[in-house]
């Protein structure tokens, strides 16, 4: 493990910049990961019953939310206390930095991305909170308004849901949203380049 002082000797003040803010938002992901509820469990809880169906068929529906939801509730009650357990250490951690800690090779959002990322549990909103937290960071914010990658995945999202629903709101992790945002991520590091060429750190 490294000390906290350690970071300055392999980071310039903008790089250690956006290291701790992936670090705030890794914080902020683990304490609400404590009371998150299960996929399963956020579905069940919005289902609606069809009573229009065959009274068997809208019977075992009944059923069955009345078996799985409390079956689903107790695992979660463990689910929040087994979080809850681990949570001191997981955020200690966060204290400290990794041996493996090296600044970006590339100068750039790639470049930070893999210097970086692997350092971390975020699911895809936060992932793509710090993309925009760093190109604020590394290019300014007038540079920021105009390339929010998180207002892109929102339009994806809207986008997959009028063509018919083919996005599951209580997953974060899925294939084609996480294809999108790592393809739309490149497009950003090509487009804005070097953060070391950028204007808002000449001033700096």
């Amino acid at each position: 493990m490294m000390t906290k002082l350690a970071i300055n000797e392999l980071f310039i003040p903008i790089e250690q910049t956006c290291f701790e803010l992936a670090v705030k938002r890794e914080r902020s992901f683990l304490w609400r990961q404590i009371f998150a509820l299960t996929p399963t469990l956020m579905r069940l809880l919005s289902v609606r019953l069809n009573w229009h169906m065959h009274p068997l068929l809208s019977a075992m529906q009944l059923f069955l939310l009345i078996f799985l939801i409390p079956l689903l509730g107790l695992y979660q009650i463990f689910l929040i206390v087994f979080r809850g357990i681990f949570f001191p250490f997981c955020y200690m951690k966060t204290c400290f930095h990794p041996s493996g800690l090296a600044a970006p090779g590339e100068k750039n959002i790639t470049g930070m991305h893999n210097a970086f990322s692997r350092y971390f549990r975020f699911n895809l909103e936060n992932h793509v909170g710090c993309i925009d937290d760093w190109v604020q960071v590394l290019y300014g914010s007038k540079l920021q308004q105009g390339y929010s990658l998180s207002r892109e995945l929102n339009n994806e999202k809207d986008r997959l849901l009028n063509l018919g629903g083919r996005w599951d709101p209580y997953l974060d992790d899925q294939g084609h949203l996480k294809n999108f945002v790592n393809h739309r991520r490149e497009q950003l590091s090509r487009r804005l380049g070097h953060y070391l060429n950028s204007s808002a750190n000449r001033r700096s």
